[in-house]
């Protein structure tokens, strides 16, 4: 390893020449040229690094197989191409200025393995965040953090990379350049089709069994929450009190994100939906639209709620002439407040004419959504 010691002063660095340069392979070959200088040095407590700074350190280029395991071991990789320091885990190498990584604390129950996708859970311990397994089924768990770069023990710290190269995973179910994002199936899994939400981790480097990824996760693309309630051929009994819609079925429930589900009623299903991710709130846009038939003459009014209070946001279906029995309605707006994690959004319908017995509205079709606009 070529020590290059630094002039001091326009030329001599006390008692030996400036600029020298002497070979050596480990420490024990440093300090025997060092002892070797005629005597101008008594020991190595003389090369004070302030008065006799080292300009530069040629490190020999090798490779990681070649080197054993120790706490602070610093190498120069020939196939990376680039620097390499070993840390406080043995299976750990970190590629100076090719990736990031970061500690962190599994606090998940179970081993994070290596190549896992995590994401934050909000707790921190030892100072570090707290992670857990990822996985695409709402937006709150699509949030990926990192992938663990070695196995992680439950209860303990460890590593994962932010950006940068995990290898030592298999990679068989890809193609070499693949995008890989966030599975919708599989806590910290990874897959090359695009889910319904879209979390992209990285890249696919080869088709291995101990193959290589490349990271970089860009956090969900689709931030847009939507969920939607369907109904079809449902009577509900209409008096002049506002009561929730209950044209819906629980099968004809859809959604991308974290949203009430639809709620049993005694006949038929009312539609209440909440925000999408757990800690957002922002404005939501409702399309509540539906076509019905009475044989009451009377109108019928459809009103947005939100917490069980109106927005006076409503459209109305006007069956009051003797031949029509059939109508339908529309009502879209945004939200005119923001809505936070615990609210919810529902429709209401309500008769406009008073009459002595509640009316029969038959339901043909329905179709209730919400869609998050965005954050603010």
């Amino acid at each position: 390893m070529p020590i290059t010691y630094a002039d001091k002063e326009q030329g001599q660095a006390s008692g030996y020449p400036s600029n020298q340069t002497w070979s050596a392979e480990n420490a024990n070959e440093v300090k025997s040229c060092i002892n070797s200088l005629e005597g101008r040095l008594e020991s190595l407590e003389e090369l004070d690094p302030l008065e006799n700074p080292v300009a530069s350190l040629d490190y020999a280029p090798t490779s990681d197989g070649q080197q054993s395991y120790l706490e602070g071991r610093t190498f120069y990789d020939s196939e990376r191409k680039t620097y390499v320091y070993m840390n406080d885990i043995p299976d750990v190498r970190i590629n100076v200025g090719q990736e990031v990584m970061t500690p962190v604390f599994n606090n998940s129950g179970s081993t994070i393995g290596n190549g896992s996708v995590v994401r934050a859970s909000g707790g921190v311990s030892l100072g570090l965040p707290e992670v857990v397994l990822a996985l695409a089924d709402t937006v709150e768990h699509a949030d990926v953090f990192g992938v663990a770069t070695h196995d992680i023990q439950d209860g303990t710290r460890g590593y994962i990379t932010v950006i940068g190269n995990v290898g030592g995973v298999s990679t068989l179910n890809f193609e070499a350049g693949d995008k890989l994002y966030l599975s919708d199936t599989v806590a910290g899994s990874l897959t090359n089709v695009e889910p319904r939400i879209v979390s992209p981790v990285g890249i696919a480097i080869d088709k291995l069994l101990d193959g290589n990824l490349y990271v970089r996760p860009r956090g969900v693309q689709n931030r847009i929450a939507v969920g939607q309630i369907r109904g079809t051929s449902h009577d509900q009994e209409i008096t002049n009190t506002p009561s929730p819609v209950e044209a819906f079925s629980s099968t004809g429930y859809a959604q991308n994100v974290t949203l009430t589900t639809a709620q049993p009623n005694t006949d038929g299903y009312t539609a209440e939906f909440s925000p999408a991710q757990a800690g957002d709130s922002g404005l939501y846009l409702f399309t509540f639209s539906t076509s019905v038939t009475s044989n009451d003459n009377n109108v019928y009014v459809f009103e947005l709620y939100i917490n069980g209070a109106s927005t006076g946001i409503k459209a109305s279906i006007s069956l009051d002439q003797s031949r029509i029995d059939y109508g339908s309605a529309t009502i879209s707006g945004i939200t005119e407040v923001v809505l936070t994690e615990s609210d919810n959004v529902s429709v209401y319908v309500y008769r406009q004419n008073s009459s002595a017995e509640p009316s029969d509205l038959e339901f043909q079709s329905t179709l209730f959504s919400v869609e998050k606009l965005g954050v603010v």
